[in-house]
């Protein structure tokens, strides 16, 4: 009995430790065979695969992630000496501010560049093939990249430098990134303050050039087979201009930073709107008679433009209600203390359905958007970003009066079809929604591009539901 409890003594004992051994990556230093896989060097060709293999990719994953934290940590250590004498050369405390901001984030963003790349580049092969960039390495890796990337809201002497500047003084770019960073900063804990003392306690061992995007669209379509090619069916289709919309906003984006490039920085409300907007190109008649034929002999599906109007309507007021019902039961799920989730889906169907719920209804454990994914409280975006896609794809089929013209001309308000177009409008949807990224408020930017708030009768009318 006597040596049981010592031997439980020393199990819930807690060991002090003095000192620690830290195993480091092996590093080699530059040479041919990397530089050939470093995709920043050249922005005009593309990486070349065929010479990749997983230790090139492993070790040269490794590198950018210690120079990124090395580098990051360096310009935390030099902004108080470099704002020092910033302020003591320039009088003007609003050119001070703006100087103090590009030593900040044009030495941060050159970093992110050059991490970014070749962070992608791996991600890309996981994807794409899965011999060079096995899952159980890539995870690994990936987990690793993102604790580095964080390492910049981390940086005391930088956040507190942005805390002294006056951002009325910044660009409206400047204020965004401004923004973020602080928030994120705070986010990671940089203003929690505990005591001193819990630094002694032992703790339980248990265990600014210009960069051209790169952006890629990966399909995972059917073999070809019988002599017959790979055909995509019309839902395919719609996913395809669906996901392109992403693609649009992250190469066409012309912003400075790279934290608020194409959809980073970007309310969640507002992610999907270009990903919807081009859907709706689908279902207009010389856009979908460009797009199909039979593989052989070249027939195409004769639909009008009614058709496909009607198509787009099959069902719509069915599907928005069950959107709503998702969106408001998110909304519960995450609204404080409640009910188990069965009461709440119970006490939420009638609200939106006229039919009564199955018996065997387990909506909220296969609602993975919420429940594993990033939407958390925020489901209520596809809906959204839904509305607000139509009401910038009537932009398109508005005259210059922000009336809707039908095939004859007529001009009326609740009739949608035409073919005119504002010849600027296109223009507008580049220079705003495909340019700014998130470095202005989404709001905003509709208000830049519209010159009014969003207005839920497009939506309407688009799947007549009035």
């Amino acid at each position: 009995m006597k040596q049981l409890l010592q031997f439980r003594h020393n199990l819930l004992r807690v060991h002090s430790r003095s000192g620690y051994i830290v195993l480091l990556p092996e590093v080699p230093t530059a040479n041919e065979a990397l530089n050939k896989i470093n995709i920043t060097t050249a922005h005009d060709k593309l990486p070349q695969f065929n010479q990749l293999t997983t230790e090139k990719c492993v070790t040269l994953m490794g590198q950018r992630i210690i120079e990124y934290e090395t580098q990051v940590l360096a310009v935390e250590d030099r902004i108080p000496l470099e704002q020092e004498m910033i302020l003591a050369e320039e009088k003007s405390k609003a050119k001070a501010g703006l100087q103090v901001f590009s030593k900040i984030f044009d030495s941060i963003e050159q970093l992110n560049t050059q991490f970014d790349n070749t962070w992608a580049l791996l991600r890309h092969l996981y994807f794409t093939s899965k011999n060079t960039m096995p899952p159980n390495i890539f995870f690994g890796i990936h987990n690793r990249a993102k604790q580095a990337r964080c390492k910049k809201y981390n940086l005391k002497n930088v956040y507190n430098a942005c805390k002294s500047m006056d951002a009325t003084q910044l660009s409206e770019e400047q204020q965004r990134v401004l923004s973020k960073y602080m928030l994120e900063s705070k986010l990671a804990g940089i203003e929690l303050e505990g005591k001193r003392n819990n630094l002694n306690l032992n703790i339980l061992y248990l265990l600014l050039q210009v960069i051209t995007p790169l952006n890629t669209l990966i399909l995972n379509l059917t073999e070809p087979q019988y002599g017959k090619p790979c055909l995509l069916t019309f839902k395919q289709v719609e996913n395809l201009f669906f996901h392109f919309g992403s693609l649009l906003q992250r190469s066409l984006t012309a912003t400075h930073y790279s934290d608020v490039s194409g959809v980073n920085n970007v309310e969640w409300d507002s992610v999907y709107i270009i990903n919807y907007f081009l859907t709706h190109f689908l279902y207009e008649e010389r856009v979908f008679a460009e797009l199909n034929s039979h593989f052989a002999t070249g027939e195409k599906l004769k639909m009008t433009d009614e058709q496909l109007k009607a198509l787009r309507a099959h069902n719509a007021g069915i599907d928005v209600c069950s959107e709503l019902f998702k969106a408001n039961l998110d909304l519960q799920l995450h609204n404080g203390p409640k009910p188990h989730w069965s009461e709440i889906s119970r006490e939420l169907y009638p609200l939106h359905f006229g039919f009564p719920i199955d018996k065997y209804s387990n909506l909220p454990c296969r609602f993975v958007e919420v429940g594993s994914g990033d939407l958390a409280a925020g489901y209520y975006s596809f809906l959204w970003s839904k509305l607000v896609s139509a009401d910038i794809f009537y932009a398109f089929k508005e005259d210059g009066e922000g009336r809707l013209e039908d095939e004859s001309g007529r001009s009326d308000s609740g009739v949608s079809g035409g073919e005119r177009t504002e010849p600027n409008v296109g223009s507008r949807l580049r220079d705003t929604f495909l340019t700014f990224g998130g470095s202005c408020h989404s709001s905003e930017v509709f208000r830049r591009f519209r010159g009014r708030d969003p207005c839920f009768k497009p939506f309407l009318d688009m799947f007549r539901l009035n």
